[in-house]
Parts: structure tokens; C-alpha cells; sequence
């Protein structure tokens, strides 16, 4: 969880982040690295990209600083 306070004139809002990601994710990036590795090939970036933000959920929580 990351938190970052963001101040508007004499307001001070704190946002939370929090990033949840799914169990396949760290395994598919490491196999992905791997056969990049044994091919000697570079792996389609749009792709991989694509498929990981599948398993990423990001959520976020204004509110006012008191």
C-alpha cells in the first residue's frame, strides 16, 4: 500500500494505492524471461504487457486530511 499526501491550496488530501496482483503473474513473467533467454529472442511488449495488466487491480482512496 503506497500513500501520498497531495496538497490544494489549504486542503491536504491523502491518496491510497493499493495494487493487488494475481499469483500467475511473477511465475508468467519469469518463464517469459526464461524462453526470452534460451531463444535469444525478445518477447512482444504489447503482449506481455497486456496479458500481466490482466492480473493487476489497482484501487485507490481519496480523503480529507484533517
Amino acid at each position: 500500500m503506497e500513500r501520498q499526501k497531495i496538497r490544494f491550496g489549504n486542503t491536504t488530501i491523502i491518496v491510497t494505492f493499493n495494487a493487488r496482483i494475481a499469483w500467475w503473474v511473477r511465475p508468467y513473467l519469469k518463464t517469459v524471461w526464461l524462453i526470452a533467454q534460451i531463444t535469444q529472442l525478445e518477447p512482444d511488449m504489447k503482449r506481455v504487457t497486456r496479458r500481466v495488466m490482466r492480473g493487476v487491480r489497482a484501487k485507490t482512496v481519496e480523503r480529507p486530511s484533517h
